[in-house]
């Protein structure tokens, strides 16, 4: 239907941590992540649902809603975590304009081996 590629940098973490003041040492620190079970620092989760709110608000734009007056509601369920230098495909799956609302599902995945693994999933 839809899809957007974004780039996660490192640099945007350190950014954006800085902007909302989150200082978890699970986005900074990498030995630290790492007892955690992650391979590397993992990207913020705020981070990724800003990249999904951005392109569910241009998808909507380009579907003719008035961005004054539409206010969606986010669901947000993080399945697997997103690391500095993946590149994610945020895809919309679903869009269904019903009497009484609209539904929207979509997701970002990124390469993993054979496959795509679902990184965010997104329901407005």
């Amino acid at each position: 239907m839809a899809e957007r590629r974004v780039n996660i940098r490192k640099d945007s973490f350190a950014d954006f941590s800085r902007i909302i003041r989150d200082y978890n040492p699970l986005h900074r620190d990498v030995a630290y992540a790492k007892s955690k079970g992650f391979e590397d620092t993992p990207a913020l989760g705020i981070l990724l649902a800003a990249h999904s709110e951005r392109f569910v608000r241009d998808f909507l734009a380009v579907m003719g809603f008035d961005k004054g007056r539409y206010y969606p509601e986010y669901t947000f369920k993080f399945r697997k975590p997103a690391y500095h230098n993946d590149s994610l495909l945020y895809k919309i799956n679903e869009f269904i304009e019903g009497e009484f609302g609209t539904t929207l599902q979509m997701n970002a995945v990124k390469s993993a081996g054979n496959g795509e693994v679902e990184c965010l999933k997104t329901e407005c």
